[in-house]
């Protein structure tokens, strides 16, 4: 399935009923430590793994130094986090699970990991976010909402008034594909809420030419539940977004970890390779009767070749860290559906992050953050969406998954300005 892809940021007219769950923790030891390694809790009050699988809520944005903001509690409460916060370093700690994310007032970095994991303490994670979180009347924690969407990889919807919908996928099973007289349908199993009734709306987001009614039952999939969900049983609600399983290709690739290899060697004990990765630096991975190897002979590699590692479930403390190898393989490249563009804007609105073309006298919004690579010539300037003013000609890649709504949206690859 799909994971980690650029999400559409899309101007969404929000209203219904919030989901709500999670809880209020307050901590009495340092909830982020910057100096060495996080120094992490785990409250007792964190909602059960079980008792959360996804959900849409809305909150309130507000704009602080030109950077939509939203409050940082509320959000992560509502996806289950338990939030600890300490006065004296001003740091917070989100956690949920074995995830946690990290951060401190005026600091741009934001930590997002696996406590389990065993990091190096100046190789902890982090994502560097549009603006610094801040306190808002000296009491509540702000953030700006690529936390969200770049941090945590969740769709963030901008409506009026700046309202901001959030949607977290939740991870289903897919029970069968019905129809009546209202439309085709999906009934669903979801961990958490039983049976759900899974109805289509005009703006839905799909990828192009994905046949849903092709879908096997059995079939595991991410729906983005729209807002509101009936008290019926089983419950309705119309999606925002579907994500189907992946279409299986036949390749060597692996999943895992993308490292660099350094060295095959032997001991006592069998073989390993040693390999460098971005968060543990040098690891040893052993081989082992089970490790699956696949599309590469290891006495071929090279040192500085790429590869893929995927990790036994344990990991020493020791320098460097010693783990299993699962399988070793070429690495997995997730690939992007994509569609040339090329028109005219007619218009442009930079709150919501899109702009409208026309393209051979059809309409069609593109979105566009900061993962748009915008170009124009070999001018090396760093260009945003403040230059695609109105009337300036553009060509450009796009995701081919688009919304059905008028007119459809998309999320801009690339863009080159060719005026």
């Amino acid at each position: 399935m799909r994971k980690n892809t650029k999400k559409i940021l899309a101007s969404l007219t929000a209203a219904g009923m919030i989901l709500s769950c999670g809880s209020v923790f307050a901590a009495d030891t340092p909830a982020f430590d910057l100096s060495g390694s996080p120094v992490i809790q785990t409250p007792e009050s964190q909602e059960p793994a079980a008792a959360h699988n996804g959900g849409t809520f809305n909150v309130q944005a507000i704009e602080h130094d030109g950077t939509l903001t939203v409050p940082l509690r509320e959000v992560m409460e509502q996806m289950g986090y338990a939030v600890a916060w300490n006065d004296e370093t001003q740091g917070i700690d989100c956690v949920r699970d074995e995830t946690v994310v990290g951060m401190v007032i005026g600091d741009l970095r934001c930590y997002h990991y696996n406590k389990m994991a065993a990091y190096n303490s100046s190789a902890v994670p982090y994502t560097e976010l549009q603006s610094a979180p801040y306190l808002y009347q000296d009491s509540v924690t702000y953030v700006p909402i690529n936390m969200i969407s770049t941090v945590l990889g969740i769709s963030v919807y901008i409506g009026e008034g700046n309202v901001v919908t959030i949607a977290e996928p939740a991870k289903v099973t897919l029970n069968s594909v019905q129809a009546d007289d209202d439309g085709i349908y999906l009934s669903v199993n979801d961990p958490k809420r039983g049976e759900v009734i899974v109805r289509f709306s005009d703006t839905i987001v799909i990828p192009e030419d994905y046949d849903l009614t092709a879908m096997p039952e059995g079939a595991e999939l991410e729906v983005e539940y729209g807002l509101a969900m009936t008290m019926s049983i089983p419950p309705q609600t119309t999606a925002i977004r579907i994500i189907p399983p992946a279409i299986e290709t036949a390749d060597d690739s692996v999943p895992g970890t993308i490292v660099k290899f350094k060295s095959l060697e032997s001991d006592e004990d069998g073989e390993y390779i040693i390999v460098e990765d971005e968060i543990h630096g040098d690891v040893i991975a052993r081989i082992t009767d089970e490790t699956k190897i696949t599309g590469i002979v290891l006495s071929d590699l090279a040192e500085g070749n790429t590869i893929s590692v995927e990790y036994g479930p344990a990991m020493t403390m020791s320098i460097p860290p010693q783990t299993t190898a699962v399988s070793v393989g070429l690495p997995y490249v997730e690939t992007v559906d994509s569609a040339e563009f090329s028109g005219t804007i007619t218009e442009q609105n930079i709150e919501a992050g899109q702009i409208v073309i026309d393209e051979n006298g059809t309409a069609r919004a593109l979105n566009v953050d900061d993962g748009t690579k915008i170009t124009h010539g070999l001018d090396k300037r760093v260009y945003k969406i403040d230059d695609l003013t109105v009337g300036t000609k553009i060509t450009g890649v796009r995701e081919t998954a688009e919304t059905r709504s008028i007119p459809p949206q998309s999320y801009a690859l690339s863009i080159e300005i060719t005026d």
